[in-house]
């Protein structure tokens, strides 16, 4: 089940130019898009920089923190985008390091402590989460530690997704994150506030869990909170909201509506089947999460087709259709036939060009009945 979670992420990355697809640093947005006049930045992304104006950079005062962390990450991206030049960025770490100590001896000011931690995160995928949550501890009123923090951490997620566990994020999230998020106009200027429109996008990915059940859930509590996040996505559904950075339709809305109107009556099929609670509550998980995945244009249905070992095809040509319209009412049955028409000519306005891609709609819609009657086959899709 690793490679469906790894297929997602690969989807979502090759979809949308992201920020999250290089080391750490190199992947922190406080570049041109933050501070499109400071044309150091862009300069040293291209150039590198020569250490004294590195230092003097970083040590003036007149530059707020933020700016700093531009400068450290466009080093960065410097050597990553040109790796045939040999490295002098842990030299100019070390040479900092002296500078600071010297300058202010075994008292050195928190933002100078902060720049040396974050040149410790050097060319890795995995930074030191728990450094910047001990610089938010000290400086709570610090914009730039703050979505350090959260960045940091939600980084950490993507690549090492076996980090994801429910408790320890909702922890996280409730105690650092949301505080962040809800008082962010509220922290101290030392960067632009215009950083905060990063935040969604690196939540996002960080907060994913697609199909790994302890990250989506605690044992203990699973039903509930798989609830919470169906009525949560179905809301998401409804309003047209998109994931983040993903491309929006002109007629969004009107597909959000259908697709919503639909999935309540499949829901209510659902609700009538002869299987467990948790199997049903897996079941509408699935099919609201893979239907707003999919009219947000994230298609992960050729990889869940692998996962059960059936093609599109077969499930087309089963007579899976038959047997769960003898389960539903009449009515029910009647509307969800009618709504789902609605829900995929919406759709197929302006999505769905190729004859290839207007059976997609058609291959989840059979992927649903197919586990409504093989529930058994989610232990396929969903892993402990």
């Amino acid at each position: 089940m690793k490679k469906l979670l790894l297929t997602f992420l690969l989807t979502l990355f090759t979809s949308v130019q992201l920020f999250a697809d290089g080391p750490f640093l190199y992947s922190l947005p406080f570049g041109s898009r933050i501070y499109p006049d400071e044309a150091i930045l862009e300069k040293t992304k291209e150039k590198g920089i020569d250490y004294s104006s590195f230092e003097k950079y970083l040590l003036d005062n007149k530059n707020e923190l933020g700016k700093k962390v531009g400068l450290i990450s466009s080093l960065e991206v410097y050597f990553v985008l040109n790796d045939n030049q040999k490295s002098y960025f842990v030299d100019y770490k070390e040479k900092l390091k002296n500078s600071v100590e010297k300058k202010f001896g075994t008292k050195i000011p928190i933002n100078e402590r902060f720049l040396i931690a974050l040149m410790d995160d050097y060319d890795t995928e995995s930074p030191k989460v728990e450094v910047y949550q001990k610089f938010v501890d000290e400086n709570p009123q610090s914009r730039t530690m703050q979505f350090m923090n959260v960045f940091a951490y939600n980084f950490n997620l993507i690549w090492y997704i076996d980090k994801k566990d429910y408790s320890s994020m909702n922890d996280f999230k409730e105690k650092y994150q949301d505080n962040c998020l809800q008082n962010f106009e509220s922290f101290n200027n030392d960067t632009s506030a215009d950083i905060f429109s990063e935040f969604e996008e690196i939540i996002a990915l960080g907060y994913n869990c697609d199909y790994a059940l302890k990250c989506l859930a605690p044992a203990n509590d699973r039903l509930n909170i798989l609830n919470q996040k169906i009525e949560f996505t179905l809301n998401k559904i409804a309003n047209a909201e998109p994931i983040p950075r993903m491309v929006v339709t002109s007629n969004a809305s009107q597909i959000g509506l259908s697709a919503y109107e639909w999935l309540g009556e499949e829901m209510m099929l659902i609700s009538s089947l002869k299987i467990s609670d948790e199997e049903k509550t897996l079941l509408n998980y699935f099919a609201v999460n893979e239907t707003y995945n999919y009219i947000n244009h994230v298609n992960n249905l050729y990889v869940l087709f692998e996962a059960i070992q059936k093609t599109p095809s077969q499930l087309a040509n089963s007579t899976n259709k038959k047997s769960v319209e003898k389960i539903a009412t009449k009515e029910n049955w009647k509307k969800i036939n009618q709504l789902y028409d609605v829900f995929k000519k919406n759709f197929q306005k302006d999505n769905e060009t190729s004859s290839d891609s207007n059976s997609n709609l058609d291959d989840l819609r059979n992927f649903i009945y197919y586990l409504s009657l093989n529930p058994n086959e989610l232990t396929k899709v969903y892993q402990n």
